[in-house]
């Protein structure tokens, strides 16, 4: 009896921390990623509005610059930051678009957009298969 109690102190101590129920991807960057490709789903609907437009591009550079950053120090992630990069390119793009005067189209929004989701998309795809 004196030697079962040690032996139960210990494993009530450590709780469930022995049960694995850490996901088999980097959920943080799962998240941005899903991030991105919503609101790149849900901006379509403000095509229409220059100044809402410019907005929405902001908050997904500031999105794919911090997915770019927070990427590039993970260990073994070389293909995905590639896609990454990409992602951001593409998101960049429609940045400096809208930074500029002049006219801006509602189908140039809507493809820009369009592109976006399709490459989160893949990324998403991508980064939920890999395992860490």
């Amino acid at each position: 009896m004196k030697k079962l109690l040690p032996i139960l102190a210990i494993s009530l101590l450590s709780g469930c921390s022995w049960l694995q129920f850490q996901a088999p991807f980097d959920t943080a960057e799962y998240s941005v990623l899903t991030q991105i490709y919503t609101d790149a789903e849900t901006f379509s609907q403000d095509c229409a509005d220059t100044d809402k437009t410019k907005q929405n591009f902001t908050k997904m550079r500031i999105d794919a610059r911090y997915l770019v950053n927070y990427s590039t120090d993970l260990p073994a992630n070389d293909l995905t930051l590639g896609m990454v990069k990409n992602l951001q390119t593409i998101v960049e793009g429609a940045y400096q678009m809208y930074q500029s005067p002049g006219q801006h189209s509602k189908a140039y929004c809507e493809l820009k957009l369009n592109a976006i989701k399709t490459a989160a998309e893949t990324v998403k795809k991508a980064a939920a298969q890999r395992r860490r």
